[in-house]
């Protein structure tokens, strides 16, 4: 099982119901993120993570999960033939996946437990790593798309 889906399944809903509790600005809009996130509701959980965001800028998890977010819109706006609906998601996603690792570089986090950070850490910098890769690229928002189309649908 992915950490990711250790931490949806099983420390996710206490952990929320801690997060509200000990007050920490933005957990109601992070909160309203990920059971959007989880309904498959990807955009509503965009403004909700953004909401998140604008309460608490260094929300690490909300930058993260934002980004998690973004792609599914990406790979969804790829598969409905929207290149540049795609393209944008995808550039928001890298925009936000590398907001979340600076984050976590300075170990400013919320709601993950202590004993998963360092295995999302990691798992953060390949993603980053990958999406720099790309940026580097320049793709045109047709090749984005198409690279998209061909990815398996990303976790929820």
């Amino acid at each position: 099982m992915t950490v990711r889906r250790t931490l949806a399944c099983t420390l996710l809903p206490s952990l929320l119901l801690a997060l509200a509790a000990c007050g920490v600005r933005g957990a109601s809009d992070y909160n309203k993120g990920v059971e959007a996130g989880r309904a498959g509701s990807y955009g509503s959980a965009v403004e909700h993570y953004t909401a998140a965001i604008a309460a608490n800028p260094e929300f690490t998890e909300a930058w993260y999960n934002r980004g998690n977010a973004e792609l599914h819109l990406a790979w969804e706006a790829a598969l409905a033939k929207r290149d540049a609906d795609a393209a944008k998601f995808w550039r928001a996603c890298t925009a936000d996946k590398k907001k979340a690792k600076e984050l976590m570089d300075r170990g400013v986090f919320f709601v993950l437990p202590e004993g998963e950070r360092e295995a999302v850490k990691a798992q953060a910098a390949k993603t980053v790593s990958k999406l720099e890769v790309l940026e580097k690229l320049q793709p045109d928002d047709a090749v984005i798309a198409n690279a998209l189309r061909v990815m398996p649908e990303p976790e929820k």
